[in-house]
């Protein structure tokens, strides 16, 4: 469709300045249509298309500034002291004012121009000639005889001049400055200017030529297209649309004007200016197509080629609102703004439509023309073109714009056995597309499936082609053996490369006793791909029969698994004691490639240790910690590692107190024994101590005996005190939580027997021996008595050595004089022995 997406119009605006150059504002406002500008001392003039005339003052008063009712038809005007001329179209002239020339001639017609003086006026004919009105007090209405081919006139304040079609110039009238006395050789003219007593000439090169009373024209007021000149200063249009000008007061100097571009006309009378310029209203769409209903932005602007002094309101219309329509009834360009934007609306259309917005000015209607297109699909694509089948293909609909609102999509197969698809698609309100998957199937040769998919009933398609799966050439193990938890590599071989989406190799093993690490997918273009197997924990030995298929292809692998085992468990000690610790190895019959754990057990209480070992990955050991509680009285335990059922097993002996021993019953004061603590196992390593305690008087003992390390048994010494009475002592040995004790009675010492004996009848003196119950440890002193010793004398005391029971000494004798009986007697600690001697003359 042709659009027009931008449209203009342009007309005729009006630009007045005051003695000081800014901006008139008694200049009306809304001017538009004019294709001529004229100004006067005090009042301005323009003529519009449409043939009517509009005028103003320069400070808003004067009846020379009032049109005649109806005045119409008019071609051209001309503007002088306080008068106006309006040329019609029908070559009569219509003048109005308070001074001037005053009123044109009954029957003057055939008329196409006037030109104003001070206080006359001289008509341009048609057929080339002049006529005149008014004062001719300097002869400024004498107009040489045979004066014809005139294209133009201009008028000084009483003077006139008049261009001739050969680019000549004649001038008549008041000459007293000579400004109607035209410069000779003076060719090439375009334009003749008049003001006050001054004369001037626009020649076609551009060039200003100037006579009388003026200074002269600035030797840089060139490459001028248009010259207006007014009684203080002189305004050119030049070739390239600037305006420029130059005042009396300051000759030679140039000033540039600050104005619109495309001035056409340009008129001063005084000290003011106005100009005529082209004014171009244009009307665009920021797009030439928006998709109906999207959310596509367009928006529409109306724009001028120049500011206005007041603000413009463009009322604003649409050719099929339905569609396409602004979101306002109008839109106002503020005052010196330059443009103004609009939103527009636009809906869902069933089929492309040019729609145009109009936008008003000055009677015109300033059209932009788009086409807003119906929202459909615009694009089926997907990640791969072609796909082997068995794969899922994603894909994606696109639409040919965002919809503001959701917008169903529906989507068909050619072939649903082959692609399935879901039936539609919702494309959310904002986005453009929405995405869809499919599974496909496998299939034995390239297949082609189209697919459509069809949104506010305009539909398109694509098509995919499915490939067909390569077949597998080999596949090799790095093991035919493996361990359960232990893994493999391998690589599968293609016959062919992969084509599009590359090769996916489907693995499957009975009761999944190999499974493959990762998904194993040959690439593009590519032949094998290495794999990770890991094999299950099986309970036991088995053969697993592993396939590898691709398309229509299988190969089977056998693999012996055997099952991964406990094969011996170890501890750092063979025996230990009550408060004890120590570790424990664990130690599988392989290296496994993941962790395991191996629960653990033990069959006593008293011992604690974790409920499982971890074997880590690529390691065959695992060490785990036990103690033994201070208060065990196990003698051993059973340390169980379980794998699949099997029990590995380690016996731990737990050294304990088995006896005490050596603690006699009854002993003697000063005596001692050897007591003797026996364990059930020999001591570990560093020995074992048994604590000893006593309770009672009757001896003494260590606080302790240690058994060497490898001994089950060691000793201690009981020494007896040298009691005076019986006394008991009972003594303990104690390891962990097991004790054994002993009572015995420790009796005071002292002698057994008291032996008297003569070596010979006749002897002088006899031995006395006494005899202790028990050998003795140390020298100990008995008390000895004699009844008569007057007969038989002992001494005081005997000492009987350590290290025997006995001690002897000699009596002193004498023969009694009657038979006596002799005792002699033993004592120590209160225990008395004694010997009775009769003794005979």
């Amino acid at each position: 469709m042709a659009l027009t997406w931008a449209g203009s119009y342009t007309t005729g605006a009006v630009k007045a300045w005051n003695e000081t150059m800014a901006a008139d504002s008694y200049a009306p406002s809304g001017l538009y249509g004019v294709t001529q500008v004229a100004s006067g001392y005090s009042h301005q003039a323009v003529l519009k298309s449409d043939g009517t005339v509009a005028t103003w003052t320069v400070d808003g008063t004067g009846s020379y500034a009032t049109v005649p009712s109806g005045l119409s038809g008019v071609v051209s005007i001309a503007a002088g002291i306080d008068e106006t001329v309006a040329v019609k179209s029908d070559g009569t002239v219509v003048r109005w004012g308070t001074s001037g020339a005053g009123a044109p001639p009954i029957g003057l017609d055939n008329v196409s121009k006037v030109a104003l003086g001070f206080l006359h006026a001289v008509a341009l004919k048609k057929d080339g000639t002049v006529a005149g009105w008014g004062s001719n007090e300097y002869g400024q209405l004498n107009v040489p005889v045979g004066l014809s081919g005139v294209t133009q006139l201009a008028a000084g304040s009483h003077h006139s001049l008049a261009l001739k079609a050969d680019g000549t110039v004649v001038a008549w009238g008041r000459n007293d400055f000579r400004q109607a006395s035209v410069p000779s050789g003076l060719s090439g003219v375009v334009q003749v200017v008049a003001s006050g007593n001054n004369s001037y000439a626009l020649k076609s090169d551009g060039t200003i030529a100037r006579w009388g009373q003026a200074p002269q024209v600035p030797s840089t007021a060139t490459n001028v297209a248009r010259l207006s000149v007014g009684l203080k200063r002189s305004i050119a249009l030049r070739k390239d649309g600037t305006l420029i000008r130059w005042d009396y007061t300051t000759p030679g100097t140039i000033y540039s004007i600050s104005g619109p571009k495309g001035v056409t006309d340009v008129a001063a009378y005084s000290d003011r200016v106005v100009a005529l310029y082209d004014l171009t209203v244009s009307h665009t769409l920021s797009l030439p197509v928006v998709v109906g209903g999207s959310t596509t932005s367009l928006k529409g602007k109306v724009a001028l080629s120049y500011p206005q002094p007041q603000s413009l309101t463009i009322p604003l219309s649409s050719s099929s609102s339905a569609a396409l329509s602004s979101s306002v009834s109008s839109v106002t360009i503020p005052a010196a703004g330059w443009s103004a934007t609009y939103s527009t609306t636009h809906n869902l259309v069933s089929e492309d439509s040019d729609v145009s917005l109009f936008a008003g000015f000055n009677g015109t209607s300033v059209n932009a023309t788009g086409t807003v297109s119906a929202l459909r699909p615009a694009e089926i694509s997907f990640n791969l073109s072609s796909i082997q089948g068995g794969l899922t293909v994603e894909g994606r609909v696109t639409l040919n714009a965002s919809p503001r609102r959701s917008t169903a999509v529906s989507l068909a197969s050619s072939n649903s056995s082959l692609l399935t698809l879901p039936s539609s698609l919702l494309v959310q309100g904002g986005s453009s597309f929405a995405q869809f998957a499919g599974p496909t199937s496998e299939v034995a040769v390239d297949t082609p499936i189209s697919i459509s998919a069809t949104a506010n009933g305009k539909s398109a398609s694509a098509t995919l082609t499915l490939l067909p799966r390569p077949e597998i050439s080999s596949v090799t193990l790095s093991k035919s053996t493996v361990f359960g938890l232990q893994k493999f590599t391998g690589t599968v071989t293609l016959k062919t490369a992969a084509r599009y989406g590359g090769a996916p190799i489907k693995v499957t093993c009975a009761e999944d006793d190999l499974v493959v690490e990762e998904p194993i997918f040959i690439e593009e273009g590519g032949k094998t791909a290495s794999f990770v197997l890991l094999a299950r924990d099986v309970p036991t030995d088995r053969v697993a029969n592993v396939q590898f298929a691709s398309g229509y292809s299988t190969v089977g692998k056998p693999v012996t698994v055997r099952a991964l085992k406990a094969s011996s468990l170890v501890l750092s000690t063979a025996s230990t004691v009550p408060g004890g610790t120590g570790t424990g190895t664990l130690t599988l019959n392989a290296i496994p490639s993941v962790n395991v754990v191996v629960p653990l057990l033990c069959s006593g209480s008293s011992v604690s240790l974790p409920a499982s070992v971890v074997v880590s990955a690529g390691q065959r050991t695992a060490t785990f910690g036990f103690s033994v509680a201070p208060t065990s009285t196990d003698n051993y335990v059973v340390f169980s590692a379980i794998r699949h059922e099997t029990f590995t097993v380690r016996a731990l002996y737990i050294v304990q107190l088995s006896s005490l021993n050596g603690i006699l019953t009854t002993c003697y004061g000063t005596t001692s024994m050897t007591g003797k603590v026996t364990l059930t196992y020999p001591a570990p390593a560093g020995g074992m101590t048994v604590a000893l305690s006593m309770i009672g008087a009757g001896g003494t003992i260590p606080a302790s005996v240690t058994v060497p390390a490898g001994q089950r048994s060691a000793n201690f010494t009981f020494k007896a005190n040298d009691v005076d009475a019986r006394t008991y002592a009972k003594v303990t040995a104690t390891l962990g939580a097991v004790s054994f004790n002993k009572l015995t009675l420790v009796r005071p010492l002292g002698p057994y027997e008291v032996a008297w004996a003569r070596a010979t009848p006749d002897a002088p003196n006899a031995d006395l021996t006494v005899i202790m119950p028990v050998v003795v440890d140390q020298d100990v002193v008995v008390t000895l008595t004699s009844s008569h010793p007057d007969l038989i004398t002992v001494p005081a005391t005997i000492t009987i050595p350590a290290g025997s029971d006995r001690a002897s000494v000699k009596t002193t004798d004498k023969r009694p004089t009657t038979d006596t009986t002799v005792v002699i007697r033993a004592t120590r600690k209160g225990v008395t022995a004694g010997v009775s001697i009769w003794w005979a003359p």
